[in-house]
């Protein structure tokens, strides 16, 4: 499932909604562990969203993006995976000094 809500929501409703997405995710993976449906697989991907409009997800380690997100808010990772794409998309050749 993708829920998609505008970038400007203000810092207490975004920790809201990760406090109650977490809570959800918790939730979900207790009710298929009860019910015998646990996940075969384990998988995570950071969604990318590419100039052209086009949006892509990028594979991840699941415990890899756990222990990131355990650091950072996903706000944090989002600035950081955008400002990555930014630079692919328009690379500036000068040295990073004189950028």
């Amino acid at each position: 499932m993708i829920v998609a809500v505008p970038e400007d929501l203000g810092d207490d409703i975004e920790d809201e909604i990760e406090t109650y997405y977490d809570d959800l995710m918790e939730n979900a993976e207790e009710l298929l562990i009860e019910a015998g449906d646990a996940a075969e697989k384990d998988v995570a991907a950071i969604t990318i969203s590419l100039q052209s409009g086009d949006t892509i997800y990028a594979s991840v380690d699941p415990k890899v993006l756990n222990c990131i997100l355990s650091v950072v808010t996903t706000q944090e990772l989002n600035d950081l995976v955008n400002s990555i794409v930014s630079s692919v998309e328009n690379p500036d050749e000068r040295p990073f000094c004189k950028q």
